[in-house]
C-alpha cells in the first residue's frame, strides 16, 4: 500500500510540475499544454526540437521535484523513528554488586557432628 500511494504522489508532483512548464510554452495556437505524447505529436510538425527540448526539460524539472519531496519525506521519517526508539529504550542502570554478609553461616548435614574446635569466631 506504501509503494502504491507513494508512486502516486510523485506521479502527481512530476506531472504537475510538467503540465506548468509547458503550460508557460502554450502561448501559439496548437502548443503542447499537458502531456508528453502531445509534445511528440506537436513535435513531428513545427519547429519538433525546440518543443522536445522544453517536453524533455519540463519532465526532467518534474522529476527532480518529486525526488526531493521523497527524500523530505524519508528524512522526516527517519527523524521520527529515531525519536520513537530512544524513548522506548530501557534506561540503562548501574549493576548493583552482591551483598556478602560479614560472618557466612556454615550449612552442615543433619548427620554431622560439629565440635566447638571446628568452629572458629
Amino acid at each position: 500500500m506504501g509503494s502504491v500511494l507513494g508512486v502516486a504522489v510523485f506521479g502527481s508532483i512530476t506531472a504537475s510540475v510538467f503540465a506548468s512548464r509547458m503550460a508557460d510554452l502554450a502561448h501559439g495556437p496548437g502548443r503542447p499544454a499537458g502531456s508528453l505524447g502531445a509534445a511528440a505529436a506537436l513535435a513531428h510538425r513545427a519547429d519538433g526540437a525546440a518543443v522536445l527540448h522544453a517536453a524533455a526539460s519540463a519532465f526532467v524539472t518534474g522529476a527532480d521535484q518529486a525526488v526531493l519531496a521523497g527524500t523530505i519525506a524519508t528524512l522526516a521519517g527517519v527523524l521520527i523513528a529515531l525519536r520513537t526508539l530512544r524513548s522506548r529504550r530501557a534506561p540503562r542502570q548501574a549493576p548493583v554488586a552482591a551483598e556478602v554478609p560479614a560472618r557466612p553461616e556454615i550449612l552442615v548435614p543433619a548427620d554431622v557432628t560439629v565440635s566447638a574446635e571446628m568452629v572458629r569466631d
